[in-house]
């Protein structure tokens, strides 16, 4: 067969070898060693009969490939007369666990690689400053998370003494969403103008309801749809459409 390879298109003479295992088509655990290394020696003769030095790694490779050869010409000890015999183990074994081995990380780096190249078609947003809508300050009487934490907190603590059957009832059969909630608390702002918080959970006893209208809220506020105003620490909590909604 014909080789019309350079030497530094390989990483090594494993690389080498798997390329001249398959393009010979042969079984990587079945390795005809005569084939294989004559192969391999053609290649080095003909670099070498081109004035291109060969790396000592490859050599030593030839020498390795050689040595397995001469044991395979040798007669086989019969497996009765001495089984501890090293010539009982296939010489090739270890040039086998070698080359699989190493397809498994040359397998590895290539998938590596191209997950490196499809990244590169990526852009990651990079982290922006807020702006100056989110630093505005508070106005007197603007409700803070933790005030809407604290009341949604209180709700909840009230339900715990709902009888569990109901309980278990109502989620069973009831499933909330943030977008729904959402939709919902606006319908009520603007057909009452303004909602005290408690309004709108006190016909409610299921927990995954509160939480999930406390998350509306929030994102609610977050997006200044509405506002929420508290006098003092013990008043009610008062829900209005943001004017510049």
């Amino acid at each position: 067969m014909a080789l019309t390879l350079m030497l530094d298109k390989f990483e090594g003479p494993l690389d080498l070898l798997l390329h001249l295992i398959k393009q010979s088509k042969i079984d990587i655990y079945d390795i005809p060693i005569a084939k294989i290394t004559s192969q391999y020696l053609d290649y080095l003769h003909k670099l070498q009969s081109n004035a291109l030095a060969v790396a000592g790694d490859y050599l030593v490779m030839a020498a390795t490939l050689m040595r397995i050869k001469s044991k395979m010409l040798l007669p086989q000890l019969h497996p009765e007369t001495n089984e501890d015999d090293e010539f009982a183990v296939d010489p090739r074994e270890d040039l086998v666990a070698q080359l699989l081995t190493y397809q498994v990380y040359k397998n590895a780096a290539a998938d590596l690689s191209q997950r490196a190249q499809q990244r590169q078609g990526y852009f990651a947003k990079p982290v922006s400053a807020p702006d100056n809508q989110q630093n505005l300050e508070l106005r007197p009487g603007a409700v803070k998370v933790n005030d809407l934490f604290n009341a949604i907190q209180k709700i909840l603590s009230k339900q715990q003494h709902v009888k569990e059957t109901h309980f278990i009832n109502k989620i069973n059969h009831e499933k909330f969403n943030v977008k729904a909630q959402i939709k919902l608390v606006m319908t009520r702002i603007k057909q009452h103008h303004h909602l005290r918080f408690n309004q709108l959970l006190n016909n409610t006893n299921n927990p995954e309801e509160v939480v999930t209208t406390f998350l509306a809220l929030l994102e609610l506020m977050k997006k200044q749809q509405i506002d929420c105003q508290q006098s003092s620490y013990h008043d009610e909590i008062i829900i209005t459409e943001y004017e510049g909604a």
